[in-house]
């Protein structure tokens, strides 16, 4: 694993690599000049220095170093890289991606600044600007609905570097309401246009299993449309798409089973893998054929 950098320098790069984020136990958020932590600091593990047995370095935190930049614990505990291929992306997994920084959010409470720096790690130039914009339009004016005044839009959801105190209880405030117009604008740019055309054109494939058929499946749900496939209330839509694009044999069989309307997707995947698992092999077919003709 990559070392990491605790070094309190001043010229310390603040760019987060993302395999750090992903795949280290920790995140290190560069430190921050003149940053102001009050009662919304995280707590540490430790303030004497000692670091997690995983996450080796060039020297031992200090007490300035937590009171100086952000060290978050406990993100991702599997050591070993997934390829990037495989990471949450807007575009890729909306709804994983999304999941990920409300947790980093809620559970760590980050400062305007460490915001900044989580969204430059996880997000394209492209996605947090369409997270900001979407954030804006969700300020609320003194009625309690969307504002479109710019100075009250300014005020709660700055895009350069406010002087908040987060030792008073404005400052606090200010930084509550900035998280949480961040995840409605996380949320909101998630969204994406239904496209079931896309879905429809996932089609088991003549030597694919049902379960890897079916996870093709629910990856263009969250591709394609909206919709959240781990969603129980989407599971009417999941489990027609699963039988009627099923190959012939599993949706012929699926479909005369009785009480059909009762069975859940697990009920139905195991119906599908009996069928898979009693085709004949090319060899037995072979085989078959040559005792026919004997």
């Amino acid at each position: 694993m990559q070392d990491l950098d605790f070094s309190t320098d001043p010229s310390h790069s603040r760019t987060m690599d993302p395999d750090m984020v992903l795949n280290s136990g920790c995140i290190w958020m560069p430190p921050l000049p003149q940053q102001q932590y009050g009662p919304e600091t995280p707590t540490w593990p430790s303030i004497s220095g000692a670091s997690d047995p995983g996450c080796t370095g060039r020297g031992s935190l200090q007490r300035e170093d937590y009171l100086r930049g952000s060290f978050i614990w406990g993100l991702v505990r599997d050591r070993r890289p997934p390829p990037r291929d495989h990471r949450p992306t807007v575009r890729r997994d909306p709804v994983a991606l999304t999941g990920l920084i409300e947790s980093i959010l809620v559970t760590h409470r980050p400062t305007w600044d460490d915001c900044q720096q989580l969204l430059q790690t996880l997000l394209t130039v492209e996605e947090k600007q369409r997270v900001f914009l979407e954030a804006r339009k969700q300020v609320p004016g003194d009625d309690g609905r969307p504002t479109q005044l710019p100075n009250i839009i300014n005020a709660a959801f700055p895009l350069t570097r406010p002087d908040w105190d987060f030792n008073t209880p404005e400052g606090r405030e200010h930084l509550r309401l900035y998280r949480q117009l961040l995840l409605a604008g996380l949320r909101a740019a998630a969204r994406r246009p239904t496209n079931l055309a896309q879905v429809r054109n996932v089609i088991q494939g003549k030597e694919e299993t049902p379960a890897a058929f079916l996870e093709r499946l629910k990856e263009a749900y969250r591709m394609y449309t909206p919709y959240d496939p781990e969603d129980p209330g989407q599971a009417p839509g999941v489990i027609l798409s699963f039988i009627y694009q099923s190959s012939s044999d599993i949706r012929t069989k699926l479909q005369r089973l009785e009480g059909l309307q009762a069975l859940g997707l697990p009920d139905l995947l195991k119906e599908a893998e009996k069928v898979f698992n009693k085709r004949e092999t090319p060899e037995e077919r072979e085989e078959r054929r040559w005792q026919k003709q004997e």
